[in-house]
């Protein structure tokens, strides 16, 4: 196990919870097994539903595993008393999600503390919300991700509309910008992000693991979902990936949002695929191009290749990057 460096041992057991000022998929190559990632190749929301028919859970530690195949990597940690889970991933895989913590967590769930923290707002992260409210989790977010849970917000550069979740399945402990500690009995720094991919964001730092869950602030190696309705933009995710890069050392193991297991390097080529499209968007934006003018260039076509091979291809990814 890779303990963060210079981070203090938790001195209390289950869930405390504290504002704190924390300033801060996947096929695990040199970490595992390879596992299923969720098919979401298209930017509708039927496609996006398709995920594999079995879920697999992949060992990171003992008490630290990673859930795929449910629309979005989640995370269980479990102790003799609490479960702690991160994301909940499409709401047509529920019950899945729900039956797979249930086998993770095992005895843990017997009259422990449970809770559930949401990364942001969209509906791949979500989607369980309601049935692990009814099985005793706790759900806990940012303060904009319970009020974007509660808001009808139309997604024009996918084609979709995010409708309101029932108020028992909105995160009813939530945090602003000062973040929240957690002890479970590990500690976990809940960390609020300035708006990037969304403006609800927030990861999770186990810091005697070493892992961090970015939730969707890193698609690993595809073009991210830059939320255009919610505050999203290239210069936010440009900003959030260096934050996540500072939060990170060599032995950091990062859990994306979607997308292989990452490392800090992957991070590093992250950054530098966001800054190579401003620098291709430049141009356009000094003759202030029309939306329409910037997709006929296609300034980004050259880069599918390698980026576009995840939920976006380049052309959709430009809609909702390039800033106007």
């Amino acid at each position: 196990m890779n303990k963060a460096q210079g981070s203090g041992v938790a001195s209390r057991r289950g869930f405390l919870l504290g504002v704190g000022a924390a300033a801060t998929a996947v096929g695990l190559a040199g970490w595992g097994a390879p596992v299923a990632v969720a098919r979401q190749n298209q930017p509708n929301a039927a496609r996006a539903a398709g995920a594999p028919a079995a879920l697999e859970v992949i060992e990171l530690d003992k008490d630290l595993k990673v859930v795929t195949g449910a629309g979005g990597n989640i995370a269980v940690h479990t102790s003799a008393d609490s479960v702690f889970v991160i994301d909940a991933g499409l709401p047509n895989r529920a019950a899945d999600v729900v039956a797979a913590v249930t086998a993770v967590a095992g005895a843990s769930l017997a009259g422990g503390k449970k809770m559930l923290f949401n990364t942001h707002y969209h509906f791949n992260h979500v989607g369980a919300n309601e049935l692990m409210a009814a099985a005793g989790f706790t759900i806990v977010g940012s303060t904009n991700c319970r009020r974007r849970n509660g808001e009808t917000i139309k997604l024009e550069d996918l084609g979709m509309t995010a409708e309101p979740l029932p108020e028992r399945a909105r995160q009813s402990v939530t945090f602003g910008d000062g973040g929240m500690s957690l002890y479970v009995p590990d500690e976990v720094r809940l960390v609020k992000f300035p708006a990037s991919h969304t403006d609800t964001d927030a990861v999770a730092l186990f810091t005697e693991h070493n892992v961090l869950h970015t939730g969707d602030l890193l698609f690993n190696k595809w073009f991210p979902v830059i939320d255009r309705a919610t505050g999203g933009s290239l210069e936010g995710m440009i900003a959030a990936t260096k934050l996540l890069i500072g939060m990170c050392n060599p032995q950091t193991r990062i859990i994306p949002g979607h997308g292989v297991m990452a490392k800090v390097e992957d991070l590093v080529k992250t950054l530098a695929m966001l800054e190579e499209v401003k620098v291709k968007f430049a141009p356009f934006v000094a003759k202030k191009a029309t939306i329409d003018e910037v997709l006929a260039a296609k300034p980004l076509a050259s880069m599918d290749d390698v980026w576009g091979r995840g939920f976006l291809r380049s052309e959709v990814f430009t809609k909702m990057a390039y800033p106007r």
